[in-house]
């Protein structure tokens, strides 16, 4: 009898099974009219099989079951023993498993109860052997199916996924391959360092496991190199994160690149509006002087000329300074009128057949004398000298490009020269024009800006304060209407030379 209680459970491996199978076979071979198992839990006992099932709503079972719970917590004794309504109840402890309570009519001999204590107890660790299999298996198929959740959310999600050890790369996903353009087995045991921008050295050697805590996320953003050398910037989480048994840390990257350029590009347009607006600032506070200079010339030698018995030379001196002065007032309007259509964006282009020789003869007449009177010797350069050389253009912005550039070089030039002249690009249908003068020059770094509106070179000459700063701008202007460009080359207190093209169909 004892041997097939021994043998019952010898080959099951299943806690139901060995639950089922052995307690009906101790409740029949002992004789036992009931027969139960509380597993336990925790600090508790739980009912998990009680023969036969009708008893379990009995007052006798409950009392039982409550007796042995209570003295099982304190008393951890191989049986305990309990006389209750003329029945016997006898408590074996199931080694770490639980109880198990039988209910006899009368008495086991004393004998009979020693010898069921190392059965029972090898019961016991055959159930909890069973319950401990169980639990693992349990373990194990759960971190089989999170590792495949993980594992396909790593393959789906937009972030580009790298998970390293020791500063080398162990995994990455398939968002990682396609935002770096190395494939998988290019970037597996890759050293991270080689995917980050040079300036964010020092945040590679700052990665350190030991330094992240548990359950904490690390952010930033950095600068990376794709595999074809393309800067791309990228908002990083960095987390601890336990891979095939190693200490690893897992990075979570997002392409943030354009989001940075949106920012860099509000920043500029920032810093353009407060510059725009400190030149308009400027511009006014200059051009109240600009329009006040010429107004007192004319108001002032308008009064002059009121006096009695002026001479001739006189008169001639003072008008001659009139009209001087209103010269300079014409000009400071139209220019002020054209930068404001230019801006408007109502400049209109009227396209005629114009003839640059022509038109230089005309320049050169108009402003020779000027350049003579000031000791200047005033050159022309015309490639085709012999035949008339047309463009398709608006010859009103084409007359004002050429007088304004040219003024501008008998303005800052005190001794030598000022060249104008022209050569045919035919390579590129263009013909390009150049004005050329020995004056004072402009520094490098403020070539660029005398293009500006409201700017002008920051030169030694007294007379760069003279003048709004639009001529150039408006020249700018015009010439890119024209389907051109201008540009200058200069050496401070050497000389300039201005170019500009525009487009020439023969």
């Amino acid at each position: 009898m004892l041997l097939e209680l021994v043998l019952s459970s010898l080959n099951e491996s299943n806690e139901s099974t060995i639950l089922n199978k052995s307690i009906p076979l101790y409740l029949r071979k002992l004789n036992c009219f009931s027969a139960g198992v509380l597993k336990k839990q925790d600090l508790h006992f739980k009912e998990i099989l009680i023969i036969p099932y009708v008893y379990k709503n009995s007052k006798d079972w409950e009392y039982v079951k409550s007796y042995f719970s209570n003295k099982q917590k304190s008393n951890y004794e191989p049986c305990l023993q309990l006389e209750h309504n003329n029945a016997v109840y006898y408590a074996y402890n199931l080694t770490n498993y639980g109880i198990l309570i039988l209910g006899r009519k009368k008495p086991f001999s004393i004998n009979l109860i020693n010898e069921l204590n190392p059965i029972v107890n090898n019961l016991g660790i055959k159930l909890t052997q069973a319950y401990e299999h169980k639990q693992q298996q349990i373990v194990e198929k759960s971190l089989i199916e999170s590792e495949q959740c993980l594992r396909t959310l790593l393959k789906t999600t937009a972030a580009s996924i790298l998970i390293f050890h020791n500063k080398r790369i162990i995994y990455a996903n398939n968002s990682a391959e396609q935002f770096t353009g190395y494939d998988f087995m290019e970037l597996v045991n890759l050293d991270i360092s080689n995917l980050l921008h040079p300036d964010f050295k020092l945040f590679y050697e700052n990665i350190n496991t030991s330094e992240l805590k548990e359950d904490k996320t690390l952010s930033s953003e950095v600068k990376i190199l794709k595999k074809n050398h393309t800067e791309k910037w990228v908002n990083v989480n960095i987390n601890q994160i336990k891979w095939l048994g190693l200490d690893a840390i897992i990075i979570s990257a997002f392409d943030i690149t354009q989001l940075k350029q949106t920012e860099q590009d509000l920043i500029n347009a920032k810093e353009e509006a407060e510059k725009s607006e400190r030149l308009k600032t400027a511009f006014l506070a200059n051009i109240s002087h600009e329009i006040r200079t010429p107004m007192s010339g004319i108001l002032g030698f308008t009064e002059l000329l009121k006096t009695p018995h002026l001479t001739n030379e006189k008169k001639e001196k003072y008008i001659s300074i009139i009209e001087k002065s209103g010269d300079r007032m014409l000009n400071l309007i139209n220019n002020i009128i054209d930068i404001s259509k230019i801006e408007a964006r109502l400049m209109s282009i009227k396209y005629s057949e114009v003839d640059v020789n022509e038109q230089l003869n005309n320049l050169f007449n108009f402003f020779n004398l000027e350049a003579t009177n000031k000791g200047l010797k005033f050159k022309l350069n015309k490639t085709l000298a012999n035949s008339p050389v047309i463009i398709k253009t608006d010859y009103e912005k084409f007359y004002a490009v050429l007088t304004n550039l040219i003024k501008n070089s008998i303005k800052y030039t005190d001794t030598g020269s000022i060249e104008v002249g022209y050569t045919i690009k035919k390579e590129t249908n263009f013909i390009e024009f150049y004005i050329k003068d020995t004056g004072i020059g402009v520094p490098l770094s403020r070539q660029k800006a005398i293009f500006e509106r409201f700017i002008q070179a920051d030169i030694d000459d007294i007379n760069a304060t003279q003048g709004a700063g639009l001529g150039l701008s408006i020249s700018k202007a015009f010439i890119e209407m024209l389907g051109g460009k201008i540009w200058i080359k200069s050496t401070k207190n050497e000389g300039s030379t201005f170019y500009f093209t525009l487009p020439f169909n023969t």
